[in-house]
């Protein structure tokens, strides 16, 4: 995929932010090197947007642009917050073989999406903050969860971690 593509997708699908929000796009990359990952970086006055291309995922990263992004919010956070009925809000690609539909189905998915919940943000009006952050908390806590439950089901499944018996003991 060519960043030209991707960012050419980000610009078209998102187009609002600028005209509508009033934001620029403040960096774009593309890293051949890193499977081809992608990024766009929106930025108005207080908020910042980044759209990002992951092994053919589009995720999405928001927050105040005063903050360091990796203390941005998850877009799935902030959805959450505003329509929990719409969890989940990834579906991770299936067919690859149509990879651009793919890509253009996600983005036009996600523009819905923030146009119609996420205007507060878009605004600026970062008073729930603390509420999506406890979102992402038990989100990020429930992963680990899981995690640790898969890592323990895998031990025990290969008895790994147990002594060996010595033999006629």
């Amino acid at each position: 995929m060519k960043s030209k593509l991707f960012s050419d997708l980000v610009k078209e699908y998102f187009d609002f932010l600028v005209e509508t929000y009033g934001f620029s796009i403040k960096h774009e990359e593309y890293r051949s090197e890193v499977m081809g990952n992608a990024s766009v970086i929106f930025e108005s006055l207080h908020i910042g947007i980044n759209i990002v291309l992951d092994r053919g995922q589009v995720l999405i990263n928001i927050g105040p642009s005063s903050l360091p992004r990796q203390d941005w919010f998850e877009f799935s956070d902030v959805v959450h917050f505003f329509a929990p009925e719409l969890e989940p809000l990834y579906n991770f690609p299936r067919n690859f073989a149509d990879y651009e539909n793919e890509l253009e189905n996600q983005m036009s998915r996600f523009n819905q999406i923030m146009c119609k919940y996420c205007e507060p943000l878009l605004l600026g009006d970062f008073s729930m903050q603390e509420k999506i952050r406890q979102i992402g908390d038990k989100r990020v806590a429930e992963m680990k969860t899981q995690f640790n439950g898969l890592s323990e089901e895998y031990k025990r499944k290969h008895s790994i971690g147990k002594q060996p018996t010595k033999p006629g003991g």
